[in-house]
């Protein structure tokens, strides 16, 4: 029988261990151009040779666009593009609006997301909200971009609140009794300090011939609106601040005796939390980051992170006019922006609890320093994912994503003290003779939209669908006006949404 036929039996387990190898190396084979394929390899079809591809994502706001790499046209913002490592120009088109282009170098088995990108209209449409007899002292957006508040100059306690999110834009006027603020002659004006994230509580700053003073304003009932400074008397302090953005939880800071102590309108209590503090930046309910004037040497000054009645040195920084600090959260990480405007020098920190809590004896090493000269603000962009520092002109941009830094001067005209305010996620904007300009995060795609007072915005509603602004009433030069800027293009013959 042929199964007892030892020269047969080992014939069958010869074919039977080749069979196997040969399985053995078409899985290693089919593996190798897996992992290949995983990294981007594959084969240049004109040449026969062996390339590396990487992906670019592109997406565009408000509306889909046109891609063309190199000016050769490749499909639409909802395309996925996969191309040989190589560096390409990337430029987005739609009709109507201005163009969008970026300048990628793709790397061989890497991603690229170009999902930020916002097309401006060609030609804009701007309309008149509401007439102002002078310049607004003060205007400021809530944190959802729904309520536009701006401070009438007609009268001490006069506002106007503005619905961004109706097309209509209603303007309500609300006005704070006069019992609550105090009556002075002359002007009266106000600076927004901060809002609450209820949306409806604005801390401001109300100054008046003679003094100043803190009002918590209601902009849905202005009757309920606080003067917390008649609310805390017998406290000494020169600023005040929320928190946790919190509207009955606050910070009184004292600059002169360098004092900080938090305080409850509630319970109208207040308990001392810190001294010798020079500034300071609150994140939540148990966060600060501040400096310190207890060093030693009269040239340098301490950076500490206070954090649940523990707290830590970070920095000894050169003592100057300003320091910047800033905190934020992005992707599960807790990050820490610091530095002093006498060197221009922003130290980015990851989780420094981590390090300060596992080694306390070290203080945290930065992931980044960013100089910049004569910088005087530090900021994170809507989606925390940016960190920009400012110094005229010039900025230092850190993205926390890639682990890029970008540096460059807009050569923009613009008014001492001028403080970019970011649209978004990924554009900062600033006023330049008259006119809006917004820019993307690494400084391109420039562009000049409507005119605007350098008082304070632009602001924009919720899906950015159109911006808001002060400026001159063309009309009447001497009195002003609040605008609506359309940034998605309207239907033929439709002048307003």
């Amino acid at each position: 029988m042929d199964f007892l036929d030892p020269k047969k039996k080992r014939a069958r387990l010869t074919r039977l261990y080749i069979g196997y190898v040969l399985i053995a190396i078409a899985l290693a084979i089919g593996t190798f151009i897996l992992v290949l394929a995983a990294y981007g390899y594959d084969i240049d079809r004109k040449t026969g040779g062996v390339i590396q591809n990487g992906l670019i994502i592109v997406d565009a706001h408000p509306v889909s666009a046109d891609i063309l790499v190199n000016n050769a046209m490749r499909g639409t913002t909802a395309d996925r593009l996969i191309l040989p490592a190589a560096s390409y120009n990337i430029q987005l088109q739609r009709d109507g609006y201005r163009s969008w282009t970026h300048q990628v170098n793709l790397e061989g088995s890497t991603i690229e997301q170009l999902v930020y990108p916002f097309l401006f209209p060609k030609d804009l449409v701007t309309k008149s909200i509401q007439q102002y007899t002078a310049v607004p002292p003060m205007a400021s957006t809530s944190p959802d971009r729904h309520w536009l508040v701006v401070q009438s100059p007609s009268g001490a306690g006069t506002f106007n609140v503005i619905d961004l999110n109706n097309n209509k834009n209603p303007v309500v006027t609300v006005n704070i009794p006069t019992s609550i603020i105090t009556e002075a002659d002359g002007p009266h004006t106000y600076e927004a300090v901060e809002w609450s994230t209820d949306n409806v509580h604005l801390l401001m700053k109300h100054s008046y011939s003679g003094g100043q003073e803190f009002i918590e304003l209601d902009r849905n009932n202005a009757a309920n609106s606080l003067n917390l400074s008649k609310l805390f008397p017998g406290q000494p302090y020169t600023t005040i601040s929320l928190r946790d953005k919190k509207p009955d939880q606050l910070y009184l800071f004292d600059a002169a005796s360098g004092n900080l102590t938090t305080a409850d309108t509630q319970t109208k209590t207040v308990a001392p939390l810190l001294t010798h503090v020079l500034s300071y930046k609150s994140y939540q309910a148990d966060t600060i980051a501040y400096v310190s004037g207890a060093a030693a040497s009269t040239e340098s000054v301490e950076f500490h992170l206070w954090q649940n009645a523990q707290d830590h040195l970070v920095r000894t920084l050169p003592a100057g006019p300003i320091y910047l600090m800033d905190m934020a959260q992005f992707n599960g990480h807790f990050y820490v922006a610091s530095g002093s405007s006498k060197d221009g020098r922003i130290y980015i920190y990851k989780d420094p609890f981590s390090d300060l809590g596992s080694h306390p004896a070290r203080t945290p090493e930065p992931v980044r320093v960013l100089v910049v000269p004569a910088a005087e603000y530090v900021s994170f962009s809507g989606i925390a994912r940016f960190i920009a520092v400012q110094g005229d002109s010039h900025f230092g941009v850190y993205d926390i994503e890639t682990d890029r830094q970008f540096r460059y001067n807009t050569k923009l005209e613009l008014t001492a003290h001028q403080k970019a305010i970011w649209m978004d996620g990924h554009r900062l904007s600033l006023i330049s003779k008259g006119k809006i300009t917004i820019f993307d995060f690494d400084g391109l795609n420039m562009q000049t939209l409507s005119p605007s007072l350098t008082t304070a915005g632009p602001f924009f509603d919720r899906d950015y669908t159109a911006m808001f602004a002060l400026a001159p009433d063309l009309k009447s030069p001497d009195k002003t006006v609040l605008t609506r800027t359309e940034l998605k293009v309207l239907p033929a013959g439709q002048s307003s949404p």
